[in-house]
């Protein structure tokens, strides 16, 4: 089985070099570096590469506006994105132009690795600290317009989706019948068009439901 290509982005040379060792150690190939976005777009228009991991705060073009452009000239590519910040508005800008993950600079070995098998398998990846930054105005009433197809209730059952919760957790957490929450999911589903969880993520952030 060939090993995912991956390519680094990140203004501090040292944190480059240690996220090549931890990438070598998970049996995965760096194929190229750089120190900046719009050196990053410029290299990825020419390799064969899998997945991108990239800072946010870079000079010359940070990481959100090198996102964009790379998800136009290389839509199948995954990018994960690094950052020190869980600034919910950061994460929506993020997701919005087309990351296909985030998690922040300090999480560990384990998240890191967790995030590129995600990534891999088509999912889109938001590491906890982040996830909880997007929801954490959770019981507070959804603020809808009157274009918004979903009700109250199923906003806030999105937003549950959104923080991974289960529809055990769901229902604790709203005071109703799982049978309830299952039944608002599909409904949810229906109306929205949309066929796996991680659409629905993806279409809530760039509603701005989350």
């Amino acid at each position: 089985m060939d090993k995912t290509r991956a390519f680094l982005v990140d203004d501090h040379q040292v944190f480059l070099d240690g996220l090549h060792l931890l990438l070598r150690s998970a049996d995965i190939n760096v194929v190229g570096t750089a120190n900046n976005g719009a050196l990053a777009c410029d290299h990825l228009r020419q390799l064969n590469v899998d997945i991108v991991i990239m800072d946010i705060d870079m000079p010359v073009m940070d990481g959100i506006t090198a996102t964009g452009i790379l998800r136009q000239d290389c839509p199948n590519l995954g990018i994960l994105l690094l950052s020190m910040h869980t600034s919910p508005t950061l994460i929506r800008r993020a997701v919005r132009a087309g990351a296909n993950g985030y998690m922040l600079k300090s999480s560990g070995r384990a998240e890191f690795t967790e995030a590129l098998a995600a990534i891999a398998r088509g999912e889109m990846y938001l590491c906890p600290n982040a996830a909880a930054a997007v929801v954490k105005n959770l019981h507070k009433t959804p603020q809808l317009v009157d274009n918004d197809p979903l009700t109250h209730r199923e906003m806030e059952i999105v937003r549950c989706v959104v923080q991974e919760y289960s529809n055990a957790n769901i229902s604790e957490i709203l005071s109703i019948d799982i049978r309830t929450v299952e039944t608002h999911r599909r409904n949810i589903m229906r109306k929205l068009d949309i066929r796996s969880t991680v659409a629905l993520v993806k279409y809530a952030i760039n509603r701005g439901w989350v």
